[in-house]
């Protein structure tokens, strides 16, 4: 999917050189991403948690402020690859499952399906978003155990045609001997070998990996991850039973991000770890919110929540290599 969107970078970002092409085509992805997250925080929050809309507004502001800034996803904003996307479709599937939980109607599951394919065509590491989801989606769900299982196997067929649309280009497209042909999958065995990622194979775990990967996750999200533990906590446990089950599924997906990203002995591994902070920040905005309406200072402090965003936004790119980016 990313290959195909750059392929027609041409025609909406009028600058002859390609690098600044792909750079502004990142920041615009990345920049879409946090808008649409943040979008869907504010929805879970008025709808699903009870919350004003005066306090989900200050939420929301926290968290465009705090996860656009946070190393990791600064990071993407600037780069070429394909995890600015990613964020985009992480946010598209979080907000068309919400969608699809306030009205669970034959067009919300097919967008659902849409938005699932398109993420597992950019980049593999959807994966990840699985078990959550499907905490999700058997929790939502307000039909019977078995219509909710035939409505599931649909949305993975929608989901599946989506995604062989784009493998099928990327078989094409291989054929064609383009400069950069990374796998090359122009067979069905190379095709397979390429994007079951067999040639990562000898990436995966070995002794000492996860508690090196481990380590650089919390060296790298350090300040974000002590304001979780510091501000979050105060509400978390008081959220809405509504609520309480998307703090579950962003927990869960947390988890299994980094159980998958600390066993991956690769160099460039902070990217595979979008997922988790992505999470924490969500939950972190949740925990924001509660601790506004239950500490009663909506109208007297409300909006000291932005502000300190604001300096621990400014902390964090003054601390972070990828700004001088």
């Amino acid at each position: 999917l990313h290959l195909s969107i750059r392929r027609q970078r041409q025609m909406c970002i009028r600058d002859s050189r390609t690098i600044v092409q792909l750079h502004v085509l990142g920041a615009l992805f990345t920049l879409g991403g946090v808008y649409l997250l943040s979008v869907s925080v504010n929805r879970l929050l008025v709808l699903k948690g009870g919350f004003s809309i005066q306090t989900a507004n200050i939420a929301q502001t926290v968290f465009c402020l705090v996860t656009g800034t946070l190393p990791v996803v600064w990071k993407q904003a600037t780069g070429i690859e394909v995890y600015s996307l990613h964020i985009l479709l992480i946010a598209f599937i979080l907000y068309r499952l919400i969608v699809w939980s306030e009205g669970n109607s034959l067009q919300t599951r097919i967008w659902l399906g849409i938005a699932l394919g398109l993420s597992f065509s950019n980049h593999a590491s959807t994966i990840m978003l699985v078990p959550g989801l499907l905490v999700l989606y058997f929790a939502l769900s307000n039909k019977s155990f078995s219509e909710t299982i035939k409505q599931g196997l649909g949305i993975v067929l929608i989901a599946f045609a989506v995604l062989g649309v784009f493998w099928a280009y990327l078989i094409i497209r291989a054929n064609q001997n383009p400069l950069i042909n990374w796998g090359n999958p122009v067979d069905y065995q190379s095709f397979t070998y390429h994007i079951l990622g067999k040639q990562y194979s000898n990436f995966i775990g070995g002794k000492g990996v996860f508690a090196k990967q481990f380590a650089l996750f919390f060296k790298i999200g350090w300040p974000f991850i002590v304001l979780i533990g510091g501000i979050a906590s105060l509400g978390l446990f008081k959220l809405s039973t509504k609520l309480r089950i998307w703090t579950i599924a962003l927990i869960i997906n947390t988890v299994t991000c980094l159980i998958i990203a600390c066993n991956y002995n690769i160099h460039d591994i902070e990217s595979y770890f979008l997922l988790a902070f992505l999470s924490l920040a969500i939950l972190f905005c949740f925990g924001i919110a509660q601790a506004i309406e239950q500490e009663g200072v909506i109208k007297k402090l409300g909006y000291l929540y932005p502000s300190a965003a604001a300096v621990i936004a400014i902390c964090l790119l003054y601390t972070s290599d990828a700004a001088d980016e």
